[in-house]
């Protein structure tokens, strides 16, 4: 048994270092039978049992059992370790906030760039697949820009013709002009190569009887030349949405209705000038969009 002194006199260096003096009881047990003889036996002595030992081990008759002891050190750590019922369940770490936080940034910077991407070759595919000519990057025409003003010849003022002319593009020479549009009364009409009030060309596609029809005709200082008219091999209502193409090369003209060639002509007398639209008296028309791009003298 331990004697109390002692573990009285115990201090924690001799704990964590030098040996611990210790006494602990023996108890020894009998690996034989008894030798007295039991109540009412005969008191024949009997033979002795002859044992044989195992392979490893020798005959034992006694045997001192110890008290199992443990260590102060790994006690202490056993009895801080918490069971497994003590462990508190938690959700897995993925990482902290700021962590999170910046891959998201990244991927929606990833998708924004993606698209931007993607928006650029879209565009770029359709100006590849327009038709001859190596352009420059397309002119928007917003609201701004323009200039309306009633037209100075003699028989354009008789039928109340009125010109809305973009101004950036006067000074433009080769370009293409593109533009969607409905006929609400009569006609859609547009002017290209236009130098001022007295000096444009103008183009037409009106309504008739027997379908429509595209009408085009210059005015030079003032006068107003023959109006050249095609039919066109398109059927369209009222309501139809138009679409218009006319590229000015030169002294060469090339006019489109819903990407059919409708009119193919040549006149020089006008080197230089802008786009934008006419309306004559009793003629209403509808634009929803417009574009114009600069075409290089030396096309294929």
């Amino acid at each position: 048994m331990a004697d109390p002194g002692m573990q009285a006199s115990r201090s924690p260096e001799i704990l964590s270092g030098a040996p611990i003096p210790f006494r602990f009881e023996l108890t020894w047990h009998s690996l034989t039978s008894a030798l007295a003889p039991e109540a009412g036996a005969s008191t024949q002595i009997p033979k002795p049992v002859q044992r044989t030992p195992t392979r490893d081990t020798e005959a034992k008759e006694w045997e001192m059992v110890l008290p199992r002891m443990k260590r102060p050190a790994a006690a202490a750590v056993e009895h801080a370790r918490p069971s497994r019922e003590q462990i508190p369940l938690s959700t897995p770490n993925f990482g902290t906030a700021n962590d999170r936080g910046s891959r998201r940034w990244l991927f929606l910077a990833g998708a924004a760039l993606l698209l931007v991407l993607a928006l650029a070759t879209v565009r770029w595919t359709e100006q590849r697949s327009s038709s001859a000519g190596t352009v420059s990057p397309v002119m928007e025409m917003g609201s701004a820009g323009w200039m309306s003003e009633w037209a100075s010849d003699l028989k354009g003022s008789a039928r109340g013709r009125q010109i809305s002319l973009y101004r950036p593009s006067i000074a433009m020479s080769d370009y293409r002009l593109e533009f969607l549009g409905r006929i609400d009364r009569k006609s859609l009409g547009w002017v290209f190569r236009a130098v001022d009030s007295a000096n444009y060309y103008a183009g037409k596609v009106e309504s008739s009887a027997s379908g429509l029809v595209m009408t085009h005709f210059g005015v030079i200082r003032g006068v107003e030349g023959p109006h050249i008219q095609r039919p066109l091999p398109i059927s369209a209502g009222a309501a139809t949405p138009l679409r218009v193409k006319l590229e000015a090369i030169g002294p060469r003209f090339t006019a489109y209705v819903q990407n059919q060639i409708v009119d193919d002509w040549e006149d020089d007398r006008l080197k230089t000038g802008g786009v934008g639209f006419l309306n004559e008296r009793e003629e209403r028309e509808q634009i929803e969009s417009i574009q114009i791009s600069n075409l290089k003298v030396g096309r294929q």
